[in-house]
């Protein structure tokens, strides 16, 4: 998959949060998530196409975890937390990274409240953002 420059959603995320690029997320703890290993697919496949070899019909399967198995939004975000706290990732200079909280945002006006304040009114007090700002030479 990596050859194919194809990289995995939750694999992003987890390493994402643990350089600590990622501080928030948009989702409610309580949620249940649809996760399913990559070889219980593939077996899954396998058996599928095993078990319908030869047959003319074209099938379809769809295959999930969350009514046999839940895991919730809080369960992944404790897991990553203990995960890092006992193997906290350690930078180029070979100091260790802290690890924080994810802080999970439950609402979109909290989202919008969040990206006010963290992002837009800085950008809108910053002289530097302004179209018609010079910017020194100084650099």
């Amino acid at each position: 998959m990596k050859e194919l420059g194809i990289r995995r959603t939750i694999d992003s995320v987890i390493i994402g949060y643990a350089k600590g690029k990622i501080t928030c997320f948009f989702g409610d703890l309580d949620n249940i998530m649809d996760v399913v290993p990559g070889d219980m697919v593939v077996n899954a496949m396998m058996a599928t196409m095993a078990a319908h070899s030869g047959q003319p019909a074209e099938l379809v399967y769809h295959m999930s975890s969350s009514v046999r198995n839940p895991v919730t939004y809080a369960t992944l975000e404790h897991c990553g937390f203990r995960y890092f706290l006992a193997n906290p990732r350690v930078g180029r200079d070979g100091s260790v990274m802290p690890t924080k909280r994810l802080r999970f945002i439950k609402s979109m006006v909290g989202f919008r409240v969040l990206m006010t304040l963290r992002y837009k009114l800085p950008l809108e007090v910053s002289p530097y953002t302004h179209p018609c700002t010079i910017l020194p030479h100084a650099f």
